[in-house]
Protein backbone atom coordinates (compact mmCIF):
# COMPACT_ATOMS: atom_id res chain seq x y z
CA UNK A 1 0.00 0.00 0.00
CA UNK A 2 0.77 3.84 0.49
CA UNK A 3 0.28 6.30 2.23
CA UNK A 4 1.09 10.19 1.54
CA UNK A 5 1.03 13.40 2.44
CA UNK A 6 1.60 12.35 6.23
CA UNK A 7 3.18 13.99 9.46
CA UNK A 8 6.06 12.10 11.39
CA UNK A 9 4.10 10.02 13.46
CA UNK A 10 3.03 7.43 10.85
CA UNK A 11 6.29 6.97 9.96
CA UNK A 12 6.82 3.63 11.99
CA UNK A 13 3.22 2.39 10.91
CA UNK A 14 4.49 2.60 6.94
CA UNK A 15 7.12 -0.15 7.97
CA UNK A 16 4.20 -2.79 7.44
CA UNK A 17 2.33 -3.92 4.29
CA UNK A 18 -0.84 -3.57 6.08
CA UNK A 19 -0.66 -1.32 8.97
CA UNK A 20 -2.76 -0.56 11.93
CA UNK A 21 -3.18 3.29 12.53
CA UNK A 22 -3.96 3.85 16.47
CA UNK A 23 -2.99 7.44 16.56
CA UNK A 24 -1.54 10.25 14.17
CA UNK A 25 -1.67 14.27 14.31
CA UNK A 26 -3.62 16.68 12.07
CA UNK A 27 -3.14 15.13 8.24
CA UNK A 28 -3.44 17.41 4.98
CA UNK A 29 -4.57 14.85 3.19
CA UNK A 30 -4.58 11.07 2.75
CA UNK A 31 -4.29 8.70 0.26
CA UNK A 32 -4.70 5.15 0.45
CA UNK A 33 -3.73 2.26 -1.99
CA UNK A 34 -4.45 -1.26 -0.15
CA UNK A 35 -5.79 -1.72 3.23
CA UNK A 36 -5.43 0.13 6.53
CA UNK A 37 -7.19 -0.22 9.98
CA UNK A 38 -7.41 2.61 12.48
CA UNK A 39 -10.60 2.29 15.26
CA UNK A 40 -11.87 5.83 14.65
CA UNK A 41 -11.11 8.96 11.78
CA UNK A 42 -12.06 11.86 11.85
CA UNK A 43 -11.91 14.60 8.62
CA UNK A 44 -11.68 17.99 9.20
CA UNK A 45 -11.69 17.71 12.71
CA UNK A 46 -10.54 15.61 15.85
CA UNK A 47 -11.93 11.64 15.79
CA UNK A 48 -15.17 11.48 17.26
CA UNK A 49 -14.73 9.19 21.04
CA UNK A 50 -17.58 6.73 19.77
CA UNK A 51 -18.06 7.42 15.76
CA UNK A 52 -15.93 5.55 13.44
CA UNK A 53 -16.40 8.42 11.51
CA UNK A 54 -16.95 11.87 12.18
CA UNK A 55 -16.81 14.21 9.42
CA UNK A 56 -16.73 17.98 9.32
CA UNK A 57 -16.66 20.15 6.39
CA UNK A 58 -18.93 23.26 4.62
CA UNK A 59 -20.51 20.67 2.37
CA UNK A 60 -19.87 17.45 4.82
CA UNK A 61 -20.13 14.24 2.18
CA UNK A 62 -19.25 10.89 1.30
CA UNK A 63 -18.43 10.15 -2.72
CA UNK A 64 -18.60 7.30 -3.87
CA UNK A 65 -17.59 6.75 -7.69
CA UNK A 66 -16.96 2.95 -9.31
CA UNK A 67 -15.54 4.45 -12.70
CA UNK A 68 -19.07 4.93 -14.55
CA UNK A 69 -21.14 5.96 -11.99
CA UNK A 70 -21.62 8.64 -8.98
CA UNK A 71 -22.87 8.77 -5.78
CA UNK A 72 -23.07 11.40 -2.71
CA UNK A 73 -24.04 11.81 0.87
CA UNK A 74 -23.90 14.75 2.44
CA UNK A 75 -25.20 17.05 5.08
CA UNK A 76 -25.70 20.87 3.46
CA UNK A 77 -25.30 24.06 4.90
CA UNK A 78 -28.52 23.81 5.89
CA UNK A 79 -28.83 20.66 8.22
CA UNK A 80 -30.74 18.13 5.08
CA UNK A 81 -29.19 14.99 5.33
CA UNK A 82 -29.08 13.95 0.98
CA UNK A 83 -28.61 10.95 -0.53
CA UNK A 84 -27.65 11.74 -3.73
CA UNK A 85 -27.35 8.98 -6.62
CA UNK A 86 -26.35 11.58 -10.15
CA UNK A 87 -27.80 11.48 -13.18
CA UNK A 88 -32.02 10.95 -13.91
CA UNK A 89 -33.41 7.99 -13.20
CA UNK A 90 -30.46 6.55 -10.96
CA UNK A 91 -31.95 4.37 -8.51
CA UNK A 92 -31.02 4.12 -4.89
CA UNK A 93 -31.98 0.87 -2.87
CA UNK A 94 -32.71 0.20 0.76
CA UNK A 95 -31.51 -3.43 1.28
CA UNK A 96 -32.17 -6.19 4.13
CA UNK A 97 -30.90 -9.76 4.42
CA UNK A 98 -27.84 -11.95 3.30
CA UNK A 99 -26.42 -12.81 -0.01
CA UNK A 100 -27.48 -10.39 -2.67
CA UNK A 101 -30.40 -8.72 0.16
CA UNK A 102 -33.50 -7.94 -0.58
CA UNK A 103 -34.84 -4.81 -1.74
CA UNK A 104 -36.70 -2.82 1.34
CA UNK A 105 -37.18 0.27 -0.63
CA UNK A 106 -36.41 1.36 -3.68
CA UNK A 107 -35.92 4.74 -5.19
CA UNK A 108 -36.36 4.93 -8.86
CA UNK A 109 -36.05 8.22 -10.65
CA UNK A 110 -38.74 10.31 -8.97
CA UNK A 111 -40.73 6.80 -8.20
CA UNK A 112 -40.70 4.59 -5.06
CA UNK A 113 -41.03 0.80 -4.54
CA UNK A 114 -41.26 -0.95 -1.24
CA UNK A 115 -40.46 -4.21 -1.01
CA UNK A 116 -40.16 -3.70 -5.19
CA UNK A 117 -39.08 -1.76 -7.74
CA UNK A 118 -41.69 0.72 -8.71
CA UNK A 119 -43.52 0.96 -11.91
CA UNK A 120 -42.81 3.56 -14.24
CA UNK A 121 -45.96 5.47 -14.68
CA UNK A 122 -46.10 7.36 -18.48
CA UNK A 123 -46.75 10.62 -18.22
CA UNK A 124 -44.36 11.51 -15.60
CA UNK A 125 -46.72 10.84 -13.13
CA UNK A 126 -45.06 9.82 -9.49
CA UNK A 127 -45.78 6.38 -8.29
CA UNK A 128 -45.20 5.25 -4.62
CA UNK A 129 -45.65 0.95 -4.92
CA UNK A 130 -46.10 -2.01 -2.42
CA UNK A 131 -45.48 -5.34 -2.67
CA UNK A 132 -46.57 -8.42 -0.62
CA UNK A 133 -44.59 -11.13 0.25
CA UNK A 134 -44.00 -13.98 -1.36
CA UNK A 135 -46.42 -16.89 -1.18
CA UNK A 136 -49.40 -14.44 0.06
CA UNK A 137 -51.92 -12.66 -1.71
CA UNK A 138 -51.90 -9.14 -0.41
CA UNK A 139 -49.71 -6.65 -2.01
CA UNK A 140 -49.36 -4.40 0.45
CA UNK A 141 -51.00 -2.23 3.27
CA UNK A 142 -50.51 0.86 4.61
CA UNK A 143 -51.05 1.77 8.40
CA UNK A 144 -51.93 5.05 10.55
CA UNK A 145 -51.44 4.52 14.03
CA UNK A 146 -52.31 7.26 17.09
CA UNK A 147 -49.33 8.20 18.93
CA UNK A 148 -50.77 6.92 22.18
CA UNK A 149 -51.72 3.71 20.32
CA UNK A 150 -55.17 4.11 21.75
CA UNK A 151 -56.86 6.38 20.13
CA UNK A 152 -57.56 5.14 16.93
CA UNK A 153 -55.82 2.69 13.92
CA UNK A 154 -56.81 2.69 10.21
CA UNK A 155 -55.28 0.12 7.93
CA UNK A 156 -55.35 0.34 3.57
CA UNK A 157 -54.58 -2.74 2.29
CA UNK A 158 -54.80 -4.78 -0.78
CA UNK A 159 -55.45 -8.70 -1.47
CA UNK A 160 -55.91 -10.29 -4.74
CA UNK A 161 -56.12 -7.13 -6.28
CA UNK A 162 -59.14 -5.71 -3.93
CA UNK A 163 -58.76 -2.69 -1.95
CA UNK A 164 -59.33 -2.63 1.49
CA UNK A 165 -60.18 -0.65 4.50
CA UNK A 166 -60.07 -0.88 7.95
CA UNK A 167 -61.12 1.28 10.56
CA UNK A 168 -60.36 0.67 14.30
CA UNK A 169 -61.87 2.97 17.46
CA UNK A 170 -58.56 2.21 19.65
CA UNK A 171 -55.70 -0.03 18.37
CA UNK A 172 -54.55 -2.56 15.87
CA UNK A 173 -57.07 -5.41 17.27
CA UNK A 174 -60.30 -3.12 17.39
CA UNK A 175 -59.82 -2.74 13.12
CA UNK A 176 -62.46 -4.45 11.08
CA UNK A 177 -63.15 -4.35 7.23
CA UNK A 178 -65.36 -1.49 6.39
CA UNK A 179 -65.22 -1.07 3.23
CA UNK A 180 -63.75 -3.41 -0.23
CA UNK A 181 -63.09 -1.85 -3.82
CA UNK A 182 -63.27 -5.35 -5.64
CA UNK A 183 -61.09 -6.11 -9.06
CA UNK A 184 -64.87 -6.25 -11.00
CA UNK A 185 -65.69 -2.24 -9.74
CA UNK A 186 -67.82 -3.52 -7.29
CA UNK A 187 -67.85 -1.64 -4.09
CA UNK A 188 -69.03 -3.28 -0.45
CA UNK A 189 -69.30 -1.21 2.26
CA UNK A 190 -68.37 -3.85 4.72
CA UNK A 191 -69.41 -2.47 8.14
CA UNK A 192 -71.54 0.79 8.84
CA UNK A 193 -73.46 3.18 6.26
CA UNK A 194 -72.82 4.82 3.22
CA UNK A 195 -73.57 8.17 3.93
CA UNK A 196 -74.70 11.23 1.86
CA UNK A 197 -73.01 14.29 3.57
CA UNK A 198 -74.28 16.78 1.32
CA UNK A 199 -78.16 18.07 0.90
CA UNK A 200 -79.02 17.24 -2.68
CA UNK A 201 -76.73 15.02 -3.33
CA UNK A 202 -76.70 11.38 -3.93
CA UNK A 203 -76.36 8.31 -6.58
CA UNK A 204 -75.64 9.73 -10.41
CA UNK A 205 -77.34 7.65 -13.02
CA UNK A 206 -76.16 9.77 -15.75
CA UNK A 207 -74.65 7.25 -17.45
CA UNK A 208 -77.50 5.20 -17.82
CA UNK A 209 -80.16 5.73 -20.67
CA UNK A 210 -82.79 8.02 -20.55
CA UNK A 211 -85.69 9.64 -21.58
CA UNK A 212 -86.39 12.54 -23.39
CA UNK A 213 -88.32 14.64 -20.59
CA UNK A 214 -85.80 13.70 -18.35
CA UNK A 215 -84.99 16.49 -15.38
CA UNK A 216 -82.57 14.56 -13.11
CA UNK A 217 -80.77 11.87 -12.59
CA UNK A 218 -79.47 11.68 -9.08
CA UNK A 219 -81.31 9.82 -6.51
CA UNK A 220 -80.60 12.49 -3.75
CA UNK A 221 -83.38 10.84 -0.98
CA UNK A 222 -84.35 8.18 0.80
CA UNK A 223 -85.78 7.85 3.84
CA UNK A 224 -88.81 5.59 5.35
CA UNK A 225 -91.03 6.48 8.95
CA UNK A 226 -94.66 7.41 10.69
CA UNK A 227 -96.88 10.45 10.88
CA UNK A 228 -100.29 11.07 12.01
CA UNK A 229 -102.95 11.50 10.24
CA UNK A 230 -106.20 13.39 11.25
CA UNK A 231 -109.91 12.33 9.88
CA UNK A 232 -111.41 15.61 8.91
CA UNK A 233 -115.06 16.96 8.06
CA UNK A 234 -116.82 19.43 6.95
CA UNK A 235 -117.43 19.82 10.68
CA UNK A 236 -114.88 18.09 12.76
CA UNK A 237 -115.32 17.81 16.41
CA UNK A 238 -112.93 19.95 18.65
CA UNK A 239 -110.68 16.40 19.33
CA UNK A 240 -110.60 14.96 16.18
CA UNK A 241 -109.74 11.60 15.61
CA UNK A 242 -105.87 10.68 14.52
CA UNK A 243 -103.80 8.04 13.79
CA UNK A 244 -100.08 6.82 12.98
CA UNK A 245 -99.52 6.26 9.36
CA UNK A 246 -96.08 4.88 7.96
CA UNK A 247 -94.17 6.09 4.45
CA UNK A 248 -91.07 5.31 2.36
CA UNK A 249 -89.87 8.51 0.43
CA UNK A 250 -87.49 7.58 -2.46
CA UNK A 251 -86.29 10.77 -4.44
CA UNK A 252 -89.27 12.47 -4.22
CA UNK A 253 -91.82 9.59 -4.75
CA UNK A 254 -93.73 9.01 -1.50
CA UNK A 255 -95.56 5.51 -0.54
CA UNK A 256 -98.18 6.01 2.32
CA UNK A 257 -100.60 3.97 4.49
CA UNK A 258 -102.92 4.56 7.23
CA UNK A 259 -106.02 3.16 8.89
CA UNK A 260 -109.02 4.36 11.26
CA UNK A 261 -110.38 0.74 12.38
CA UNK A 262 -112.88 0.58 15.18
CA UNK A 263 -113.83 4.26 15.31
CA UNK A 264 -116.62 6.65 16.78
CA UNK A 265 -117.10 9.31 14.14
CA UNK A 266 -120.25 10.76 16.40
CA UNK A 267 -119.83 14.93 15.72
CA UNK A 268 -118.28 14.57 12.35
CA UNK A 269 -120.53 16.16 9.17
CA UNK A 270 -119.86 17.09 5.38
CA UNK A 271 -117.03 16.31 3.02
CA UNK A 272 -115.01 13.45 3.95
CA UNK A 273 -111.04 14.41 4.06
CA UNK A 274 -107.67 13.09 5.80
CA UNK A 275 -104.64 15.66 7.06
CA UNK A 276 -100.94 15.31 8.10
CA UNK A 277 -99.54 13.63 5.08
CA UNK A 278 -95.45 13.63 5.70
CA UNK A 279 -94.58 16.08 2.90
CA UNK A 280 -96.16 18.63 0.90
CA UNK A 281 -97.31 17.75 -2.74
CA UNK A 282 -95.15 18.86 -5.59
CA UNK A 283 -95.82 21.72 -7.94
CA UNK A 284 -97.26 19.92 -11.13
CA UNK A 285 -99.21 20.41 -14.33
CA UNK A 286 -101.73 17.37 -12.79
CA UNK A 287 -103.77 19.46 -10.77
CA UNK A 288 -104.64 16.46 -8.35
CA UNK A 289 -103.32 13.09 -7.64
CA UNK A 290 -106.07 10.18 -7.04
CA UNK A 291 -104.74 7.64 -3.57
CA UNK A 292 -107.04 4.64 -2.87
CA UNK A 293 -110.01 4.88 -0.44
CA UNK A 294 -111.74 2.06 1.35
CA UNK A 295 -114.26 2.48 4.10
CA UNK A 296 -116.76 0.16 6.42
CA UNK A 297 -119.67 2.47 7.21
CA UNK A 298 -118.29 5.40 7.65
CA UNK A 299 -119.32 7.69 4.24
CA UNK A 300 -122.37 8.40 2.15
CA UNK A 301 -122.12 7.75 -1.09
CA UNK A 302 -124.54 8.57 -4.31
CA UNK A 303 -126.36 6.00 -5.48
CA UNK A 304 -124.89 6.56 -8.86
CA UNK A 305 -121.02 6.36 -8.22
CA UNK A 306 -119.15 4.19 -9.86
CA UNK A 307 -115.97 4.74 -8.13
CA UNK A 308 -114.77 6.24 -4.71
CA UNK A 309 -110.97 7.86 -4.36
CA UNK A 310 -109.09 10.18 -2.72
CA UNK A 311 -107.28 13.39 -3.90
CA UNK A 312 -104.42 14.75 -3.40
CA UNK A 313 -104.21 18.51 -4.87
CA UNK A 314 -100.56 19.82 -6.42
CA UNK A 315 -98.61 22.65 -4.86
CA UNK A 316 -97.99 21.88 -1.49
CA UNK A 317 -101.04 20.17 -0.05
CA UNK A 318 -100.90 17.26 3.23
CA UNK A 319 -104.59 16.76 2.71
CA UNK A 320 -106.62 13.92 1.04
CA UNK A 321 -110.50 14.93 -0.18
CA UNK A 322 -112.55 11.99 -0.89
CA UNK A 323 -114.87 12.12 -3.74
CA UNK A 324 -116.67 9.89 -5.98
CA UNK A 325 -116.84 9.33 -9.68
CA UNK A 326 -120.24 8.74 -12.14
CA UNK A 327 -121.01 7.87 -15.40
CA UNK A 328 -121.02 10.22 -17.83
CA UNK A 329 -121.15 13.25 -14.99
CA UNK A 330 -119.08 15.21 -12.33
CA UNK A 331 -117.82 13.61 -9.87
CA UNK A 332 -119.06 14.58 -6.20
CA UNK A 333 -117.96 15.22 -2.42
CA UNK A 334 -118.61 12.02 -0.09
CA UNK A 335 -119.57 12.99 3.25
CA UNK A 336 -119.42 11.20 6.82
CA UNK A 337 -121.60 8.66 7.97
CA UNK A 338 -121.23 9.47 11.75
CA UNK A 339 -121.73 6.58 14.06
CA UNK A 340 -119.80 3.78 15.55
CA UNK A 341 -118.05 1.03 14.08
CA UNK A 342 -116.31 3.19 11.40
CA UNK A 343 -113.24 1.90 8.94
CA UNK A 344 -111.31 3.73 6.89
CA UNK A 345 -108.54 2.34 4.73
CA UNK A 346 -106.23 4.85 2.97
CA UNK A 347 -102.75 4.51 1.01
CA UNK A 348 -101.46 5.75 -2.42
CA UNK A 349 -98.60 7.20 -4.14
CA UNK A 350 -97.87 10.84 -4.81
CA UNK A 351 -94.93 12.93 -5.73
CA UNK A 352 -92.98 15.55 -3.02
CA UNK A 353 -91.97 19.31 -3.42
Amino acid sequence: MAITKVNNAMQDALAAAQPTITSVGTLTGLDVAGTATMPRLGLGVAAHASAALHITTTDQHIRFNNGSELGTIYLDSDGELNIWAHGDGETINLKTGSGSGNNVLSVVGNNVGIGSSPVSWSGGMRALELKGYSGTTKQGSIAFDSHSGANGYNLISTDTGNMLFYNGTTNRASAVETLKIQTTGNVTVSNGNLVIGTSGKGIDFSANGNAGGMTSEVLSDYETGTFTAQLNGGTTPSTPLVTTGSYTKIGNTVTFSFAFENQDTTGYAGHLSFSGLPFGSASSTVARTPVQVMTYLGATIGSAAKSVQGNITSGGSTTIYVYSDRSQNAYETVTHNARNTVYFWVGGTYLAA
